[in-house]
């Protein structure tokens, strides 16, 4: 009863032209234990069993923790903004005004231990499959890329310089998806990396996985020899993801699922939404009209602004 009237009032909404959307948010666990054992489900079949699909859904699979951080940022990105109240005058203290205590906002930052929280109010990150001996020059654009930027005074985060030791792989893929501005080297060899997979899916989830913000903040430059055009083109990465994720499910089901634990639990779950989606994200890529050299790609990279 209630996701049927959610979703009439999702109807309504967009049917209105609200700017934010109603959305439902539903989370059905892709994998959970029921009765000592562990079952392995379709999102979307679940939600086909108490009511249908519609387009503006978001339908989390994987674990809570996902869920609960994409359903936080939708929350503050749909607030409305506080309204601005007068100012009480100041009362007189013998010969002083009396002070206000200076807002949160005024207060010193506390410190903190990561060197990139000390980073511009622009971010920039860079995406990229790393150099090896099938292609040692892999990263010569990258490479222009940032001593252009440092020339221009723009700092690019790039995890071979800024990542340090003792500090987490995760937690750079996450800031990479919050930047403000992402460029992305397309490659064979991005599109088959699990690393950089993360880093492009972590980016479409922040943008709350809309094609318009995407492109908003995301600069993409295909390297030579990436072939993203044709329908077959796309398949063969569904096809290739297909196959890791069923391997690593065949190798979690000689030891259980319980027992091989979150890391590599959360690593097949991300397989499969790589493997259910890589072909609509290639696709909005190859849709949309990229820069034809890469002088072309420095300026509309760098010149513009991000979010524009």
């Amino acid at each position: 009863m209630q996701l049927a009237r959610a979703r009439d009032r999702a109807g309504a909404a967009k049917a209105a032209g609200a700017t934010m959307l109603f959305r439902r948010m539903i989370w059905a666990p892709r994998i959970f234990q029921a009765g000592g054992a562990v079952v392995e489900r379709d999102p979307l079949h679940v939600l086909d069993r108490f009511d249908q699909q519609i387009a503006t859904d978001k339908i989390e699979g994987g674990i809570i923790g996902n869920f609960i951080e994409y359903l936080f940022q939708y929350l503050a990105e749909a607030a409305p903004l506080p309204t601005a109240r007068k100012r009480a005058p100041p009362r007189v203290v013998g010969e002083r005004e009396e002070q206000s205590p200076p807002p949160a906002s005024r207060l010193p930052a506390k410190s903190v231990e990561s060197a990139r929280d000390e980073r511009p109010a622009t971010r920039y990150y860079v995406s990229y499959a790393r150099a090896d001996a099938s292609d040692p020059n892999r990263e010569k654009d990258v490479d222009a890329l940032c001593t252009e930027a440092e020339r221009r005074g723009v700092k690019v985060f790039r995890d071979k310089v800024d990542l340090q030791p003792g500090e987490q792989i995760s937690t750079f893929m996450r800031e990479l998806g919050e930047a403000d501005r992402v460029f992305i080297f397309l490659s064979n060899k991005y599109l088959t990396s699990l690393y950089c997979m993360n880093e492009l899916f972590e980016m479409w989830r922040n943008s709350r996985e809309n094609e318009a913000d995407f492109l908003r903040h995301v600069r993409v430059f295909t390297l030579d020899g990436t072939h993203i055009e044709q329908a077959g083109d796309q398949l063969k990465y569904v096809e290739y993801w297909t196959e890791q994720r069923d391997n690593l499910a065949q190798q979690i089901n000689k030891v259980g699922w319980m027992k091989a634990g979150d890391p590599i639990r959360n690593k097949a779950i991300l397989m499969d939404k790589i493997a259910n989606e890589v072909s609509g994200l290639i696709g909005l890529i190859a849709d949309t009209v990229q820069a034809r050299t890469f002088d072309e790609f420095l300026k509309i990279g760098l010149a513009d602004g991000p979010g524009t």
